[in-house]
């Protein structure tokens, strides 16, 4: 005899599958609020930073249900980017004028003097 519970928890473990299957990373390319629910009027839990990593578990029409940080909320779907946050460009990081730059690199790179051996070596103690 069947048990009537086998196709149920085979449905259930499928849709949990495919549930699953859907989640994808995504990030926030501006600092977004992460809500209790799927509208402004809910909540907020906390502010995600620029660039920051979400996982998409679901998507409706305007909201996404995302997981930050082991917290589940809502995000905005307009606010979200699929994918890995870009690398940030390292040239952009220097700042330093050339001549500035150039200085830095020759106090780095400009021999230590030593004394001569033929100087005398006195010692305070």
């Amino acid at each position: 005899m069947r048990s009537k519970l086998a196709p149920v928890l085979a449905a259930a473990m499928l849709a949990g599958f495919a549930g699953s299957a859907a989640a994808y990373d995504a990030y926030t390319p501006t600092p977004s609020v992460l809500r209790v629910g799927p509208g402004v009027g809910y909540a907020a839990i906390a502010t995600i930073p620029a660039n920051a990593p979400v996982n998409v578990t679901s998507c409706g029409m305007r909201w996404c249900q995302v997981s930050y940080m082991d917290t589940a909320g809502y995000v905005a779907k307009p606010l979200l980017v699929a994918g890995l946050a870009p690398l940030p460009n390292p040239v952009a990081v220097i700042t330093l004028p050339l001549a500035a730059a150039a200085a830095v690199a020759t106090a780095v790179l400009a021999p230590t003097p030593f004394p001569s051996p033929a100087a005398p070596i006195v010692a305070a103690y």
